[in-house]
């Protein structure tokens, strides 16, 4: 992977090291040997350091010392064995195991270093390197940013994302994916943010509208000599909806306040979809719907509003793909 201003690439050295006794032959007796043993993973995954706010992309260092100290925690001492059996079991994701590869307890297992109760010590030694590691130590497993992006699934393969899971102490409970976003990182990114915003309170129009008006629309596709059908559905509102305004320093931070009760709905008014402006803000039902800080990602502005366009984005002529046709309506005779 090329680093560039947005990207820095981390390597993380964990070390698992132990004693193994076994039984061997020695001058025709049975007598007790014991050796030290270890297994050595190398993993090198890039930290993300650009968010974007107001249309505007952000590259901040503050992001990168975030991860990092994440990273430190996730592979202390205390919980680097259950980080690294939640990133490598069957029973978990296993998002860096391989596909067909033996888990990581059955290995250590078969080295000594964990029992079935998972309650021998294990030494745990951490190194971290910043870029690629250019070391000379042979590890039993490296995983490497460029043969992940080759696997058939679409993740974000990145420090962030990979580590956005909560503490546990038994590492064979499957439900610890991180649900919600901490305080810390929620202000984080908020403090981001502000440094690149005026600051001054705007004020935003909006409108209500089910996201369930829609009109679906029946077509075909012709697939080698035969067609295929498919459907789209377009947005339809109704007749009248709901309208007003709202106030925060950016469009997202508007909707959120308005969300958390921090800023009221003003200048209501029940009009004709057709007055409504076309930079107005769609938010859903009654209901708000927006998009909320996710604990494994950057957030950026533009898709956090996804779900919050402008009537003039969601309001679009549909358009036959080239080669399809409508589809024909049947007619029934009548007796």
């Amino acid at each position: 992977m090329k680093e560039d201003n947005n990207n820095k690439m981390v390597s993380v050295a964990i070390t698992f090291s132990g004693s193994q006794s076994k039984y061997s032959y020695k001058k025709e007796k049975m007598v007790m040997v014991t050796k030290r043993t270890s297994y050595k993973t190398l993993i090198s995954l890039p930290v993300l350091c650009e968010t974007e706010v107001n249309g505007k992309t952000i590259y901040d260092e503050s992001l990168y010392d975030f991860t990092l100290r994440r990273i430190k925690h996730k592979f202390n001492t205390e919980n680097a064995l259950v980080t690294m059996m939640y990133l490598y079991n069957i029973c978990h994701d296993g998002w860096l195991r391989d596909e067909n590869e033996t888990d990581l307890h059955t290995k250590l297992k078969r080295r000594g270093l964990v029992d079935s109760q998972n309650d021998k010590e294990t030494e745990v030694k951490l190194e971290i390197y910043e870029g690629e590691y250019t070391g000379k130590t042979r590890f039993d497993k490296i995983t490497h940013y460029d043969e992940l992006l080759k696997r058939r699934w679409n993740r974000s393969w990145d420090w962030l994302n990979i580590l956005s899971f909560n503490d546990a102490e038994d590492h064979y409970d499957c439900s610890y994916r991180e649900k919600s976003c901490s305080e810390e990182y929620a202000n984080l990114i908020w403090n981001i943010w502000k440094k690149h915003l005026d600051g001054n309170l705007k004020e935003y129009s909006v409108f209500f509208s089910n996201s369930r008006d829609y009109e679906k629309i029946e077509y075909e596709v012709k697939v080698c000599n035969s067609y295929r059908d498919r459907s789209e559905s377009i947005w339809k509102p109704k007749k009248k909806v709901l309208t007003g305004t709202i106030k925060g320093i950016s469009r997202y931070d508007a909707i959120n306040k308005y969300q958390n009760n921090e800023t009221d709905l003003e200048n209501v008014k029940y009009v004709s979809i057709d007055e409504v402006p076309d930079d107005s803000i769609r938010l859903g039902n009654v209901v708000v719907c927006h998009r909320s800080f996710q604990p494994n990602e950057i957030p950026k502005e533009s898709y956090l509003l996804k779900d919050n366009t402008s009537k003039k984005e969601w309001n679009k002529d549909f358009t036959l793909p080239e080669g399809a046709r409508f589809v024909e309506p049947e007619i029934k005779e009548v007796a």
